[in-house]
């Protein structure tokens, strides 16, 4: 049987910096990864951004516009469900070795999507003083901020992990990822936004860790990023 996790994620403005924005602790994000970022500087690469937790080697690139139609219906399928329509062939997408599928979807309709969540039970979590509180992924922001929500929620088998980004106001480049490091899964993207848009990042990962496992998210906008943490409950 497969489950579904889904987050909420948010985004704003210039040099790379975890905000403390809706709780989460402000820290200097290094070439090291601090706060789980990692920015690889090379001459002929500009700054990328990996998951948390993941290995970049094991990262593979799927080309936008390189998808069958049957995948094409099938993303469309899973994005109906929630309230969005499928932009996942629309730009390069990046997945680890070990993730079976990734479904990026931009949420048009706000109540289908709430009810959405309603009916799977999924639960919205934020980190604030070492402590996940529940939070309301349809609450209202500020212009121009980000926040992340890292998905929470019991699975078994396969499985769905999902992060939310939220842009408000914005215009320049967006990045969001959902990752689960025990499970080596982890789907991302980043595209140009001019705008306010919602829209979910879902990697589908396959059963590898027992008991209760972190997860995380990036949102980064223009550069600057923020994270937050989750967790995964594998009953079985």
């Amino acid at each position: 049987m497969k489950k579904v996790v889904n987050v909420l994620i948010i985004f704003s403005s210039t040099h790379v910096y975890a905000a403390n924005i809706g709780g989460l602790e402000q820290q200097k994000i290094d070439n090291n990864g601090v706060a789980g970022v990692h920015n690889i500087n090379s001459p002929s690469t500009e700054n990328k951004i990996i998951p948390y937790g993941i290995d970049p080697n094991t990262l593979k690139t799927i080309k936008a516009k390189s998808r069958t139609n049957e995948e094409n219906r099938n993303h469309q399928l899973f994005c109906n469900e929630m309230g969005g329509i499928d932009i996942t062939d629309t730009t390069d997408i990046q997945i680890s070795n070990d993730t079976i599928d990734a479904i990026f979807c931009q949420i048009t309709n706000k109540n289908k999507f709430e009810k959405y969540v309603q009916n799977k039970k999924l639960e919205y979590t934020q980190v604030t003083n070492n402590k996940l509180i529940k939070v309301n992924p349809n609450d209202s922001i500020a212009n121009g901020t980000w926040q992340a929500f890292a998905p929470s929620g019991s699975v078994n088998d396969q499985y769905y992990a999902t992060s939310v980004g939220v842009f408000n106001n914005l215009s320049g480049q967006a990045y969001i990822d959902v990752s689960v490091p025990s499970d080596r899964c982890s789907a991302s993207n980043q595209a140009p936004i001019n705008g306010s848009g919602r829209f979910t990042a879902t990697t589908i990962c396959g059963y590898f860790s027992h008991g209760q496992q972190p997860s995380y998210a990036n949102a980064c906008f223009n550069g600057s990023c923020v994270q937050n943490r989750g967790w995964i409950n594998h009953t079985r």
